[in-house]
């Protein structure tokens, strides 16, 4: 093949259509595109290189309370009579959410009460034993009591008067002893004195023996009657002050039984009274009434007319006047990229973040339990989502707000990469687990 021969640029154009292609040069861009191409495809693997992309990780969950779920129970074991509100609904403080039957609680309290009017009867009873005052009777329970004092009383005066009685008799008899040991006293020394001159009549050989021992005898005689008489006298002495010891004793056993009795009753009603405090605020309680704005998570199964037993939850209410917060399941597989403290985006499916938009947050804990769905076997792990204080959704519709439970998607931010690592990083994963041997 020959070359094409030299033409004059003025007469190519004259020349056929392949003898023009092949004379004239090629044009410039077509002369430069392999050059083109080669710094484009450099230029774009040296932006890879260095192009940093976000890495993401996507997590499902939902909203939630910041403080959790308020569980209003039951006080005491009641029939459940009614329940307004069912799972889901919005619910304002004071607003009432089920109903109790009251009949036992009331019941408790008016038994209570009872028992606390008599025993304030009772302490009363105590103290004007104590204080020697009367007991008014202005309540049946006090004019029990009344009576119950009076014969109380009636029995006291009848061991006093006895007591006294024997004190005054005694005192008679030692009065009346007392005189006759001056009569015996007196006797025994002119018995002496008859002794005494008998002997010396003997020991002047004017008497006889005879009326000496005679004479003696008699000073025997009075001797022993004032012996006995002392005795005598000793006896109604210790018997006066037994009697008076007695009576001692009964007085201060009376005032010290109204005391020990009040000691153990005023504990007492200080129980009852604050066991009625109880009754009264579980017969209140028969109304479960909102303690503050929130949204009804679940309410006691079984419907009006089955039984509730003490401390079991009626109704559940998660508090909507607190921050939400987004709780999520992160993946087995991604728990270790994701820190606490990596910035989040929010999707919230029941508002399109498209004409919404997307809320922002913060990752704030991640659980280390695992835990399996119902129906899947993938592990995940709990996570918490604070967002921030200036994160909103816009121009929602009237009426509508985030509530706890809506569904969610969580965007978190773990790091950064290049897109070539990227690019790279599943052929690379392919080829190490292909040129491993299983």
């Amino acid at each position: 093949m020959t070359a094409p021969r030299a033409v004059d640029r003025h007469a190519v154009e004259f020349q056929s259509d392949i003898e023009r292609l092949q004379l004239e040069p090629a044009p410039l861009l077509l002369r430069l595109w392999p050059g083109l191409a080669a710094a484009l495809i450099a230029g774009v693997l040296l932006l890879a290189a260095f192009l940093p992309v976000d890495v993401v990780v996507v997590a499902p969950g939902q909203l939630a309370a910041a403080e959790p779920p308020l569980l209003l129970r039951s006080g005491a074991t009641a029939r459940l009579d009614m329940v307004t509100v069912h799972p889901g609904d919005i619910v304002q403080p004071g607003q009432i959410l089920a109903h109790l039957d009251p009949t036992l609680p009331e019941a408790d309290l008016a038994a209570l009460l009872t028992e606390r009017e008599s025993l304030r009867a009772r302490i009363a009873r105590f103290e004007a034993e104590r204080d020697g005052s009367n007991l008014d009777t202005h309540t049946p329970a006090f004019v029990s009591e009344a009576l119950a004092l009076a014969e109380s009383r009636r029995e006291a005066q009848s061991r006093r008067a006895a007591l006294q009685t024997e004190i005054a008799a005694a005192e008679k008899l030692i009065a009346a002893a007392t005189a006759d040991g001056a009569g015996l006293a007196e006797q025994l020394g002119i018995a002496r004195d008859v002794e005494a001159m008998r002997e010396t009549l003997v020991e002047r050989q004017s008497g006889s023996q005879l009326a000496v021992l005679e004479a003696r005898m008699t000073r025997l005689r009075a001797e022993a009657d004032l012996r006995d008489h002392d005795s005598r006298l000793q006896q109604l002495h210790e018997q006066r002050a037994r009697a008076l010891s007695e009576l001692e004793v009964f007085e201060a056993s009376q005032t010290r039984t109204a005391t020990e009795a009040l000691a153990d009753a005023r504990p007492r009603l200080a129980i009852i009274d604050e066991e009625i405090a109880k009754a009264r605020l579980l017969r209140q309680m028969s109304d479960l009434v909102a303690p503050r704005p929130g949204v009804v998570l679940s309410v006691a199964e079984g419907g009006a007319g089955s039984l509730i037993t003490s401390g079991e939850p009626v109704v559940v209410l998660v508090p909507t006047d607190v921050p939400l917060i987004a709780e999520v399941g992160l993946r087995s597989v991604d728990v270790g990229r994701a820190v606490a403290g990596d910035p989040v985006h929010i999707k919230i499916d029941a508002f399109p973040w498209r004409q919404y938009g997307q809320m922002t947050g913060v990752l704030s804990e991640v659980g280390h339990a695992s835990f399996s769905q119902e129906g899947s076997a993938e592990a995940r792990h709990r996570a918490r989502v604070n967002f921030d204080a200036d994160s909103h959704l816009d121009a929602l519709p009237p009426g509508a707000a985030l509530l706890p439970g809506m569904t969610l998607s969580a965007e978190i931010h773990v790091g950064n990469r290049t897109l070539l690592a990227t690019f790279f990083e599943p052929v690379l994963r392919g080829l190490s687990e292909a040129l491993r041997e299983p």
